[in-house]
């Protein structure tokens, strides 16, 4: 079986990407949060680090479905990075994150988290 693979040129990954888009649901702690983030609106510093989380986590390299079977005590989580020509959609739950995409869940969880609750 063939698998295909998505990868992009990093030579300026910010100049193709263009938005993310997160959501997290399901859990029994935490409320269910999405975010939208357009990369033209960004401070450069924080683009930057989001650029680098993206880089880290080999994102466009992942499979589109990482979910396994999930309790109903996990979160669910979609991620999608729409670039200039392309976008790339990744889902996955609290146990089917491989350790390189998890920092960048992190941060995407802290940021929804922020703007629900005003802190951005």
């Amino acid at each position: 079986m063939k698998v295909q693979i998505k990868t992009l040129k990093f030579f300026n990954v910010m100049a193709l990407m263009t938005r993310i888009a997160f959501r997290r649901t399901g859990g029994v702690l935490g409320p269910d949060v999405d975010l939208t983030l357009d990369f033209e609106g960004l401070p450069y510093k924080d683009a930057q680090h989001l650029e680098d989380l993206v880089i880290n986590a080999h994102f466009f390299n992942l499979p589109e479905n990482l979910v396994a079977l999930t309790t109903s005590r996990e979160f669910q989580y979609t991620v999608t990075i729409q670039g200039s020509t392309d976008k790339h959609t990744v889902h996955l739950s609290d146990t089917s994150a491989p350790n390189s995409l998890r920092d960048l869940v992190d941060e995407l969880i802290i940021l929804a988290v922020s703007k629900k609750f005003g802190l951005l």
